[in-house]
């Protein structure tokens, strides 16, 4: 039941991505503040965060599973702590016939 949750969720993450990252171009020199509300990075990392609450109580013992769980939740710590954070990674999972791998 809780990977059925995550894919879904991982569904609908995929669509914001698309919509966030598509052709929307920032004025040079935006403070972070800025920058985060241009690309509406607050919601979005509340989505993620959503999917980390998850990943935590999903208690799946294959290793794929547990390597994808480790590599997404440092992948969300890395990018909270950047003043202008690259989710192409976290793009990369959530592409069209993507593979949940690093």
């Amino acid at each position: 039941m809780e990977i059925i949750i995550l894919m879904l969720i991982l569904l609908f993450l995929r669509r914001m991505f698309n919509s966030f990252f598509g052709n929307k171009k920032t004025e040079p020199g935006l403070s972070k503040a800025d920058y985060w509300e241009a690309f509406e990075l607050h919601a979005l990392f509340d989505d993620l965060n959503k999917v980390k609450t998850v990943l935590e109580h999903t208690y799946d013992t294959r290793i794929d599973f547990i390597a994808f769980k480790d590599e997404f939740l440092e992948e969300l710590g890395e990018l909270e702590g950047e003043n202008n954070p690259d989710f192409s990674r976290v793009g990369a999972w959530l592409a069209p016939n993507a593979e949940w791998t690093g």
